[in-house]
């Protein structure tokens, strides 16, 4: 499996969720050991940043959605 993620060029979405916790949290010291880890990785910052936001969007349309479990089949 982690080869198809990696020939595909997909984030690792345990790592936008870890960096999404951090975030939440405002743990500088996670945030910045996960940006580390995307860095080793391989990953473009850009791709990774670009992952993160649609993650966080597909969260805010969760949370505010009247039908959330709609959305949820569609955002995955």
């Amino acid at each position: 499996m982690k080869d198809i993620v990696d020939v595909l060029g997909l984030v690792d979405r345990k790592l936008l969720h870890d960096t999404i916790d951090a975030i939440a949290k405002q743990d500088a010291v996670v945030a910045w050991r996960l940006s580390n880890r995307f860095y080793q990785y391989g990953y473009d910052v850009q791709h990774f940043s670009r992952e993160l936001l649609q993650t966080l969007r597909n969260l805010i349309l969760l949370k505010v959605a009247e039908r959330p479990e709609i959305l949820n089949r569609s955002c995955r």
